[in-house]
């Protein structure tokens, strides 16, 4: 891993602020998996390389960023349509949130279809 990348590396975690959301235990669960699933890869130095691409053709300087959070729930956009990301640039903030169970469900559904 690059000397680049590593600098990345320790700012990435599971945000720990509550998200003042309701779920089912089995979607509490899936959605804790799913952050700790999603820490893990981005840890990754191939993952890590590419974080750095990004912020590279963002013009986002690594300096600049403070922290990268994984959010555990999703977070809807206010015309409905999920979001996965959000940067604030001045707080030098990274907000990475999952797609919605209903969405991981459809595309197993389909991943399920193609494979046979």
């Amino acid at each position: 891993m690059s000397q680049q990348t590593s600098l990345l590396f320790s700012k990435i975690k599971i945000a720990t602020e509550s998200d003042n959301k309701v779920v089912s235990e089995t979607h509490l669960g899936f959605y804790s998996n799913y952050s700790r699933f999603v820490l893990k890869a981005l840890r990754k130095s191939s993952f890590q390389e590419f974080f750095y691409w990004v912020l590279l053709s963002e013009n986002i300087e690594e300096k600049n960023v403070n922290a990268v959070d994984i959010k555990i729930f999703p977070a809807l956009r206010k015309n409905g349509f999920n979001i996965v990301g959000k940067c604030n640039i001045f707080r030098g903030k990274i907000r990475i949130y999952p797609k919605t169970s209903n969405f991981c469900d459809a595309f197993k559904k389909n991943s399920l279809k193609l494979n046979f």
